[in-house]
């Protein structure tokens, strides 16, 4: 038995315009997505980092107003999203500080870490990614 009301019938598709806009504005979107700053350097990298600026211990805290494996200070944890994983950089894990670290470094780029930026290639690695991204 039918009821006459539609409340049923098969949804409509969207005309082809809407689907060739949507499809095209994203194929244009997509290379502004890659060129964001996303860095990707290697875990090693990030190590050799840590291991410049604490020795290699995640979980620094000298009482000196720096912290954690990179030697951040609670205002550049705090600008970076770090507080999202725990109060300070030395109770975050080494997986949330190199997130951090990756945020960072798209925004000041290796002048974050002056010195051990150099010493353990990590400038080398993010100038590379950055002329690969252009």
């Amino acid at each position: 038995m039918l009821s006459g009301t539609g409340r049923h019938r098969r949804p409509r598709q969207a005309p082809a315009i809407l689907v060739t806009a949507g499809v095209t504005s994203a194929g244009i979107a997509m290379p502004f997505m890659g060129a964001t700053g996303a860095q990707a350097v290697e875990p090693s990298t990030w190590d050799a980092v840590a291991q410049c600026e604490s020795g290699g211990t995640w979980s620094a805290n000298q009482d000196n107003g720096y912290y954690g494996g990179f030697q951040l200070t609670l205002k550049t944890w705090k600008k970076y999203g770090g507080t999202e994983y725990a109060a300070r950089p030395d109770l975050a894990s080494r997986g949330q500080q190199i997130a951090v670290a990756e945020k960072i470094l798209a925004g000041e780029g290796p002048e974050a870490w002056p010195v051990c930026a150099v010493s353990s290639g990590l400038a080398a690695e993010a100038n590379a990614s950055a002329d690969g991204a252009t």
